[in-house]
């Protein structure tokens, strides 16, 4: 067995104990009318921390799903409506921050379209 199968190995059985731990059961509701079940950790807000150094790729300020050990395909879930602990929530982005984590980037907008500033809520 090489080091990189038994490297991949023990990150798979930290990505099992961590959704078993950390992560709750959604459906995401599809566009197409079809629903998927999925296990995902849910941050109702993904941003860099102030005291940090390091860049942050992205900012999800209407939450984010975190799906291990799955790679959903982006057109299968983009636009899809979800009910979070704070509310329904959109799929507007996807990325695949490795091999097998799927992040679902949240909007409080329908149909994939992303919180913009120039939206009014009140």
């Amino acid at each position: 067995m090489e080091f990189d199968s038994l490297f991949d190995e023990a990150m798979k059985c930290a990505d099992f104990a961590i959704e078993g731990a950390m992560a709750s059961e959604f459906r995401l509701l599809l566009r197409n009318g079809s629903s998927l079940d999925i296990k995902a950790i849910f941050d109702s807000k993904l941003m860099p921390e102030e005291s940090s150094h390091t860049r942050v790729a992205f900012i999800a300020e209407h939450g984010v799903l975190t799906i291990f050990n799955m790679r959903i395909e982006k057109q299968l879930v983009s636009g899809a409506s979800v009910d979070t602990p704070v509310g329904t929530r959109h799929v507007s982005y996807v990325l695949y921050p490795d091999e097998t984590t799927s992040l679902l980037i949240l909007s409080m907008k329908p149909n994939g379209q992303r919180v913009s500033p120039n939206d009014n809520f009140l």
